[in-house]
């Protein structure tokens, strides 16, 4: 940076007025304009008007509006992406928050279907041992009826028997079966629950990284208002030490205070450098709640795949309920031929208590068959929690699709990360270019000192020239004091010698001698001395008539006041 030349010139002892060669002044704001020119448009105008003006300037006043205009448009445009984006993630989290509390209530739901589901199992199991309870005693019956029977009848009836054992036998085996099966849905419900549980965990865990992203959000805007509000005051900072700078070309001590803020300002620029490592290390966190993000969702395919294999589990259960209804059709319409086939079977004496042991097991047929039918409803109720099962499996389905919207949309907040990442280091490097500067301006600043320190001992140099020709001045008072006493002197002595007329005009030659001053040699430096010299000048002019008339009668005075005017010098 070149700094602007001065030159002081003095004439006939004035004093030397500080100047600024305008080549210089219109050469640094030709550079200063050059360089904003770049950046924006308003800062032409200003160094216009800096070219234009004649008045002294330093370069700190061309080149400082270099850091406004580098800084200000980019930080109002990055500030306005980045409000967009934090509204664009607030919108974001709002919907994932509903997404998570519809799928809390759907897990709300499932669990109430499930805790209905195992009260259903428990009853059916208490109906089926109340069914074999009842089986049990009928077999009692039919062996004290056999005993109570005639030998004669019982080879008749020990076949019907036989048939009637071979079907209870199969009743229980299927009651078994059905037992086992209840069995197997209670693990796949226990599974379910395990299952419920886990999600519930992942929900939690999610719930909580939400969270914290929305304290992450949080704790960004809070750095980003920080970061804003600092900028302004940065900003107003600057604008104040331009202000400064036009005052520190009169004024060292304001110089100063401005070097001063130009530290404050160096230590902000540092603190908003603090702010960008928090921004990095949030990105950092940010980072690992997505990796969690994909590891929820790696946990969300295989609860996809586990739902997948209960729906088999399920469709399987369905055919053999299905299987089971066929056969319980058959076992009935076999009781009904037994009935038949005992009426007509039954004769005799015995045939009142077969009939009312007939009657009894018709009685528990119709109880059995009421049980049937109850297991029935229990078959609907089963297929009408599948069917639910099934819509829980479509929700699921679209939460799965909205998991991969989510993905979708968790990749453009990666790539927004991204920009906002290349945001973060074209900033860095703009602080750079600002280090820079103000590197630079610092220099400057330091050669103006010295240019100040110089321009100090040239001052103090003409303060002590001053004092010397004031001090030569006092000693010319004295002098002219002394010469104007010599000159009554010689006056009074020629009115004495010669008569009235010679003694006016002697006098006016003693008066015009008496503001005549030999300093009139030795005047080249103070205006005061040229005065002098020009009072003596036209009383020498006027006079001037009558020098010749008066060398002749006063030269023996004349060679007496050189005598007395020596005498002081010598002193």
């Amino acid at each position: 940076m070149q700094t602007p030349k001065t030159s002081t010139k003095t004439s006939s002892g004035s004093e030397g007025g500080r100047r600024v060669s305008p080549q210089s002044v219109s050469s640094i704001s030709d550079r200063g304009s050059g360089r904003v020119v770049r950046q924006l448009k308003t800062t032409r105008v200003e160094s216009s008007s800096s070219t234009s003006q004649p008045s002294i300037r330093t370069p700190r006043t061309c080149t400082s509006p270099k850091i406004v205009d580098r800084v200000s448009p980019k930080g109002s445009v990055t500030e306005k992406n980045r409000l967009g984006r934090i509204a664009e993630l607030e919108t974001q989290v709002t919907q994932l928050e509903d997404a998570l509390r519809t799928v809390k209530d759907q897990l709300i739901v499932s669990e109430s279907w499930k805790k209905q589901a195992k009260i259903d199992a428990e009853e059916s199991r208490k109906e089926y041992l109340a069914i074999s309870l009842r089986l049990e005693e009928s077999q009692k019956l039919l062996d004290q009826s056999s005993s109570n029977e005639a030998r004669n009848e019982q080879d008749n009836e020990s076949a019907a028997l036989a048939a009637a054992l071979t079907e209870i036998d199969q009743l229980k085996v299927k009651l078994r079966t059905t037992s086992e099966i209840e069995a197997t849905k209670t693990k796949q419900a226990e599974s379910a629950e395990a299952e419920i549980h886990i999600l519930k965990e992942n929900i939690a865990q999610t719930l909580s990284q939400m969270k914290e992203m929305k304290n992450q959000l949080e704790d960004c805007k809070v750095s980003e208002s920080k970061a804003q509000s600092l900028a302004t005051e940065t900003l107003l900072q600057l604008e104040a030490a331009k202000k400064n700078m036009e005052s520190l070309s009169l004024n060292s001590d304001a110089y100063n205070a401005m070097v001063m803020e130009l530290q404050h300002s160096r230590a902000r620029v540092r603190c908003l450098e603090e702010i960008v490592d928090k921004m990095k290390k949030n990105d950092q966190e940010r980072e690992c709640d997505r990796r969690l993000h994909a590891e929820q969702c790696s946990q969300t395919m295989e609860l996809t795949a586990e739902l997948k294999k209960s729906k088999e589990d399920i469709e399987e259960l369905k055919a053999n309920l299905m299987d089971k209804e066929t056969e319980l059709q058959c076992v009935v319409e076999e009781n009904e031929d037994l009935n038949a086939k005992l009426a007509n079977l039954v004769t005799g004496v015995q045939e009142n208590e077969l009939k009312q042991e007939v009657n009894g097991l018709k009685s528990k047929l119709t109880s059995l068959e009421t049980e049937l039918s109850e297991k029935c409803d229990d078959n609907e109720m089963l297929i009408l929690k599948i069917r639910k099962l099934t819509s829980v499996e479509s929700k699921l389905r679209e939460k799965f699709e909205e998991n991969e919207n989510l993905r979708l949309e968790i990749h453009k907040m990666k790539g927004v990360m991204e920009e906002s990442k290349q945001e973060v280091n074209g900033l860095k490097s703009k602080l750079i270019i600002v280090d820079t500067e103000l590197c630079e301006k610092s220099n400057e600043n330091e050669t103006l000192k010295l240019e100040i320190k110089k321009m100090d001992g040239a001052m103090e140099v003409m303060k002590t020239c001053n004092c010397e020709l004031e001090e030569e001045l006092r000693k010319l008072k004295l002098q002219m004091g002394q010469w104007r006493k010599a000159a009554e002197v010689a006056t009074a002595m020629l009115c004495d010698e010669n008569s009235d007329n010679n003694g006016r005009m002697v006098a006016q030659r003693v008066w015009s001698m008496g503001h005549y001053s030999p300093r009139k040699k030795i005047n080249t430096r103070s205006p005061r001395r040229m005065e002098i010299d020009d009072d003596n000048d036209n009383d020498n002019d006027d006079v001037s008539d009558d020098e010749e008339f008066l060398q002749r009668k006063t030269g023996n005075m004349l060679k007496r006041i050189g005598v007395l005017w020596k005498k002081p010098q010598n002193k």
